[in-house]
């Protein structure tokens, strides 16, 4: 259940900054479709631990990557300092702890990396690394 709202959490916060952005819903981003590649995100939940067991309370870790994918177009140093800038926007608001919701501990963005793309020189790809905490109940 926590997952879900980790996920849930981290759409508000993308959604907040720009709310044209779209969600890729599947398990990879290697499907991308290339008519759907500006302002497109993916979030992927690659590790969950649990912290701590209490009771009635389940405290578990979840380390993520949200992928950004944007348009760079011609003016590449520009547009790549607009696009770094977006993807800060929505990292600075995840982290904001006015914007926790019920259970979330603990937001941290742990990087943001701009990874080279092979297939198309007007696609930027971002990755967001992330650690969120997330208590909920045992039943």
């Amino acid at each position: 259940m926590s997952a879900s709202n980790i996920r849930s959490y981290i759409n508000d916060q993308v959604k907040g900054v720009n709310s044209s952005f779209k969600e890729h819903k599947d398990i990879s981003t290697e499907n991308t479709k290339s008519g759907m590649i500006d302002k497109v995100y993916h979030v992927s939940l690659n590790e969950i631990s649990n912290i701590e067991t209490d009771g009635d309370f389940v405290y578990d870790s979840f380390n993520g990557t949200v992928t950004f994918f944007l348009n760079g177009y011609r003016n590449t140093q520009a547009n790549f300092d607009a696009n770094l800038d977006l993807v800060h926007s929505v990292a600075k608001r995840a982290v904001n702890v006015d914007r926790y919701v019920d259970g979330l501990k603990r937001f941290v963005v742990v990087s943001i990396t701009p990874v080279p793309t092979d297939t198309n020189d007007n696609l930027m790809r971002f990755e967001m690394s992330f650690e969120a905490q997330y208590m909920n109940s045992a039943v």
